[in-house]
């Protein structure tokens, strides 16, 4: 057997998550890369997001061109664009052989001319373009809709708006679609729409224009003086353009599996293969049956004085495929829209799954009974991955849409659904209840402003909805209980048993761990040592500086640098390279920067630990039950969101549980005084340990006695032969 060619490489290390010069791909590039689309494929994606409803205005392009100019503008048109979407594609091309595969204009803006210009020109560039289009073809499904009204009801008296508004609620469902990839079909049919309403509006000009009451033709150029005719030829060439356009090459291409090599030029020809059939035979048949008389739209030439001109059913049919296409051709340029607006939202680099995936597994379910482990996001799989038990399959969550929901609950049939914290899929909730499968939400809480969004009238009669069909509801605090009661939670399905975060205590550390960490104890052992786990980007410039002033004093400190993100741990490694800072990862010189799935291990090697996500404004904290379990002396800084109750909770057992600083200076002199005062140090040691001890005692029972006492019922047996197991 022949070596692998140069594209199988690059096929396995792109389905491997990772480029052909061994750069870890985020999450959300990940699932786009999943896609394993074809050049038909692309065909139909190019097709859609270039054969619009706009081809439909050519002939009153042609009005202010006449037959000569108007018939090279449009082959010019056409020549111009497939070369420039072909030249983009090699482009894109080139980049993937050489390992920097791009998957959205703006990576490839950024790689090419620089970070600068793909965030602050090209990428704002293409969300308002895409974001246009969207409106545009929101307002004009509307007004095909009024059209199809007015045909069906002469008269009628409903206004635009409503049909516009009742479209942008049919957008909404259509927004749902996971992924480009998973449009192929849509677009397929978009595609046969717009050769459908092409041929019935080049038969209605045919049957106008050579009907007895045909308009009389003029093809002079439109224009009652030399200003009015120069400003149409301008304008002819915009629409012209404009039909041709489409910005989002890289984002099609991006479906394609690689490699991709020539996939992208066979979907440009048979794209352009409908271009040339359908712009073509639509601008010459309007503009020979209407002259210079051709309006914005070849519709409205249809229609005079709100009668039709043609048999109404070929009117109908027009108006209708229009509208179907238009709601494809929205949704296409919806795809790098969302994308730009769940990126405001979350932080789609943080190695998430997009909340849209579908689920996605490879083991088998079992017949018997066993746990399922669910969840939105990827980080969690690397941390579980080692700690969950035989017989517990992990599991990403589906998207929670009526259908996406009704599948995975048929496939997997669960007996309980456990929700955490502030997971909330109205979806799930109110089809598990329907099918009488019990729902609890432990850890149960709301930020402030979710609590806001759900208080409003549409929002509490969902919320309202939704938490009536649980089965019980565990709140991380009364304050969090009362936000529940406030949204209408029935008061008797919530009940108190502890913080589920201070469960950490309970899983025990494997033989590897163990001998990591005897390891690491024996190469620390001669130095003073200080962690910051959890560290945002901008709170590592505050750690590395506090740390900066320590080793003036401690020359042989250690400090151990966890940064939240696995991305940034080469933006802090560029830092500390840039302040001549001997570093190496997960290594013994003066910093060391590793990754979250490591915490556990390094707390327990680390006599402080200061938790980050608290020092800047914006952040919320994270928990601090992890380090305190193994007796660190716990510090934060004083953004900690929800995380204030355990902090509360632990003062309560002992205020030297847990440091809270103001900022970089009170960390600057906690520190000193712990690193310089080992009687302190101990003491705050053990104020964390016996306080964490205090608050996890029996919190995992308690809460599972809950749970047994609320769902138990048609459940007996099963939780019976699952508590024994």
């Amino acid at each position: 057997m022949g070596a692998p060619s140069r594209e199988d490489e690059e096929t396995k290390k792109m389905e491997a998550g990772g480029d052909t010069v061994g750069q870890k791909l985020d999450a959300g590039a990940l699932f786009v890369l999943q896609s394993k689309g074809s050049w038909l494929h692309c065909g139909y994606h190019l097709t859609t997001s270039i054969v619009a409803p706009p081809l439909l205005s050519l002939p009153f392009a042609f009005a202010s061109l006449g037959w000569a100019a108007g018939l090279i503008c449009l082959v010019i048109g056409a020549a111009v664009t497939f070369y420039s979407y072909n030249l983009i594609s090699l482009v894109l091309e080139h980049h993937a052989q050489q390992g920097r595969r791009q998957l959205r204009f703006r990576d490839m803006a950024t790689d090419i001319l620089g970070p600068g210009w793909g965030r602050f020109y090209i990428g704002p560039i293409q969300f308002l373009v895409c974001f246009g289009a969207v409106v545009a073809c929101t307002l004009l499904a509307g007004q095909s809709m009024k059209a199809i009204y007015l045909i069906a009801n002469p008269g009628g008296t409903i206004k635009l708006y409503v049909f516009v508004a009742i479209f942008g609620v049919f957008m909404m469902i259509l927004a749902q679609m996971p992924s480009f990839h998973s449009l192929r079909h849509v677009n397929l049919i978009s595609l046969v729409l717009c050769l459908a309403y092409s041929f019935c509006a080049v038969a209605a000009c045919i049957y106008l224009g050579s009907s007895k009451g045909a308009p009389e033709k003029d093809y002079s150029i439109a224009g009652a003086n030399t200003r009015d005719r120069v400003f149409g030829v301008f304008n002819a060439i915009a629409v012209i353009a404009t039909t041709y356009g489409n910005g989002i090459i890289p984002e099609i291409q991006a479906t394609v599996a690689a490699p991709v090599t020539g996939k992208m030029f066979k979907g440009l020809c048979l794209c352009y293969a409908v271009v040339v059939t359908t712009f073509f035979s639509v601008a010459i048949s309007g503009y020979w049956a209407f002259g210079n008389q051709s309006q914005g739209t070849l519709l409205s030439n249809f229609m005079v004085g709100g009668r039709a001109v043609i048999p109404e059913w070929l009117l109908l049919i027009i108006e209708l495929f229009t509208l179907l296409q238009l709601s494809a051709v929205a949704v296409v340029y919806l795809q790098p829209t969302n994308e730009v607006l769940e990126g405001l939202l979350s932080d789609p680099k943080a190695g998430h799954r997009p909340r849209r995936a579908p689920c996605s597994g490879s083991t088998p379910p079992s017949p018997s009974c066993s746990p399922r482990s669910l969840s939105s996001r990827q980080s969690p799989r690397e941390v579980m991955k080692d700690l969950i038990p035989d017989g517990v399959i992990y599991q990403f969550a589906p998207l929670d849409c009526p259908d996406a929901i009704e599948n995975f609950i048929g496939y997997w049939k669960p007996s309980l659904i456990l929700l955490m914290e502030s997971e909330l899929w109205p979806n799930l909730i109110v089809s598990a209840a329907e099918k009488r499968i019990a729902v609890v939400l432990l850890n149960a809480r709301m930020s402030l402003k979710s609590f806001n969004r759900w208080s409003s009238p549409i929002g509490l009669q969902l919320v309202s909805l939704m938490l009536s069909k649980l089965s019980l509801i565990i709140p991380l605090s009364t304050f969090q209980a009362v936000r529940f009661q406030l949204l209408h939670a029935p008061p008797q399905i919530i009940h108190f048993a502890g913080d589920l975060k201070y469960a950490v205590g309970d899983i025990d550390a494997g033989e590897k761990a163990v001998a990591a960490i005897e390891d690491l104890q024996q190469q620390f052992s001669s130095r003073p040592v200080w962690m910051a786990a959890s560290i945002h980007k901008g709170e590592d410039k505050i750690i590395l500086r506090v740390h900066d002033e320590l080793i003036r004093m401690y020359p042989n400190l250690l400090l151990i640098l966890v940064p939240r993100y696995p991305r940034d741990i080469k933006n802090v490694s560029q830092t500390l390279k840039k302040q001549k800072v001997n570093f190496v990862l997960r290594s013994t010189r003066e910093v060391v920067s590793s990754n979250t799935s490591e915490l556990r291990m390094l707390y327990r090697v680390t006599p402080i630990a200061v938790i980050g996500g608290s020092f800047l404004p914006g952040l919320a904290g994270h928990n601090i039950s992890e380090a305190a379990a193994v007796g660190c002396a716990v510090m934060t800084g004083p953004h900690v969101g929800h995380f204030y109750h355990m902090l509360v909770e632990m003062w309560q057992i002992n205020p030297f549980a847990v440091k809270q600083v103001k900022g970089e200076y009170e960390l600057l002199e906690a520190l000193k005084q712990l690193l310089g005062d080992s009687r302190a140090l101990e003491a705050c040691q053990r104020a964390a340990k016996d306080a964490f001890s205090n608050m996890s005692d029996g919190v995992v029972n308690r809460v599972w006695n809950l749970v047994r006492t609320f769902t138990i019922g048609s459940q007996t047996d099963t939780w019976g032969s699952f508590s024994s197991s």
